[in-house]
């Protein structure tokens, strides 16, 4: 063959993404990771919750029965990741740690509560080599996320979506603060730029923007698209996450059984809704696999490695899932030869 020719042929095969491209958003699947291994008969279940730190390292908070305990690996993409333990908490957090986030210093903040009888919930701020730095306890609080305002400040939710802003430093607050979330807030995700907070509200993503650290109270809840993509009396978004290289949010969905009292996952129908962070549009939803056993599944991370992007979703007994994005036009790709 003719070597330019040749040249040519092979050159046409590398088509690179580039990110920031308004019409790159189409996620497909690409591959699977291995969850943790609590011992040789069992994996770990339930990851409700991830974060990732600036060198790559991922966390899992694990909620499932005795395992309530938040994991670590430096090797996030591999089929099978080494992870070791990173908190194990010393008081009984009966609902888990449902709230995870890590601040730009690579440091680590850590949500959960006890159980309904005695309701505290305790926040935790760790380095990263697991040494606590401070803890504080709110009496009759649930936890049940956090996320770092622009300023620094850690924000956390209670299940009622009350909201409390703790001082990074040793963490002393302010609060409650009353923001509009409602009753079944599970999860929130802060974006940064204008420090605009992102909210599960039972099966609908919500959103309150114009307040800040210094003036919390001015938070207005403002229409972000359809309230809901499923139908909120049996539809549960346990996490989302605020995708910053294309302003988008992403959370998920399950199906839940409520003619019982035991509001359990049903079926194995998961989704991953994706919504431009501005208007609230459904840009896409993807079915995802989810363990009917598994309380709360469906938490959602962005993993950068080697200059692409992938969306790790959890919710399988034994893996997590991968997406990879896909161009939706030609002009999303560029092609180097």
């Amino acid at each position: 063959m003719n070597k330019k020719i040749a040249t040519l042929v092979f050159s046409l095969l590398i088509l690179i993404p580039l990110a920031g491209m308004a019409d790159w958003l189409n996620w497909v699947h690409y591959g699977t990771v291995r969850t943790p291994e609590i011992n040789e008969e069992q994996r770990t279940i339930a990851i409700i919750r991830m974060a990732i730190d600036s060198t790559g390292r991922l966390y899992l908070s694990d909620n499932r029965g005795d395992t309530k305990v938040i994991w670590y690996t430096d090797n996030p993409l591999a089929y099978e990741p080494e992870y070791e333990v990173f908190f194990e908490p010393d008081v009984e957090l009966a609902n888990g740690m449902q709230g995870l986030a890590v601040c730009d210093n690579d440091n680590v903040y850590v949500v959960g509560d006890t159980d309904s009888t005695e309701l505290q919930r305790y926040v935790f701020k760790f380095d990263r080599d697991g040494e606590e730095l401070w803890r504080q306890v709110i009496d009759d609080a649930r936890g049940s996320g956090g996320d770092l305002l622009s300023t620094g400040e850690f924000v956390s939710i209670q299940h009622q979506g009350v909201c409390y802003v703790h001082d990074p430093d040793d963490g002393t607050y302010s609060g409650p603060y009353e923001i509009g979330f409602g009753n079944f807030t599970r999860d929130i995700s802060i974006r940064q730029s204008d420090d605009a907070i992102f909210g599960i509200q039972s099966g609908a993503v919500r959103k309150a923007t114009g307040g800040s650290a210094a003036d919390f109270e001015a938070y207005t809840v403002v229409d972000f698209g359809e309230a809901d993509y499923g139908n909120t009396e049996t539809a549960i978004r346990p996490s989302l996450f605020y995708y910053e290289e294309e302003n988008v949010v992403i959370s998920t969905n399950y199906d839940v059984d409520v003619e019982d009292d035991t509001f359990a996952a049903s079926g194995d129908k998961g989704r991953v809704f994706i919504q431009d962070a501005d208007t609230g549009e459904l840009l896409q939803e993807i079915d995802a696999p989810f363990d009917p056993d598994t309380y709360n599944p469906g938490a959602v991370i962005i993993i950068s490695d080697n200059g692409g992007d992938y969306l790790m979703v959890s919710g399988s007994s034994t893996h997590m899932q991968l997406y990879t994005p896909m161009p939706t036009s030609a002009s999303s790709w560029t092609l180097f030869y």
